[in-house]
């Protein structure tokens, strides 16, 4: 393994632990936000964002 290899390894996790931080986080959202729009909010922003982080490692990790 290279060290580039090692790099990218760990920009990975780290992009696919703040997903799933995000999707964590929009989930709280939808459980604890009082009326329909707020929980709607919660769960597009933060789930959006979640994500992105997800493809980002996700495109890190992929072979082509």
């Amino acid at each position: 393994m290279s060290g580039a290899d090692a790099v990218l390894d760990v920009a990975a996790i780290v992009a696919a632990v703040l997903g799933g931080l995000f999707f964590t986080a929009g989930t709280l959202g939808l459980l604890r936000f009082p009326d329909l729009r707020s929980r709607l909010h919660a769960v597009t922003k933060a789930d959006t964002l979640g994500l992105g982080f997800v493809m980002l490692a996700l495109s890190l990790r992929a072979d082509s």
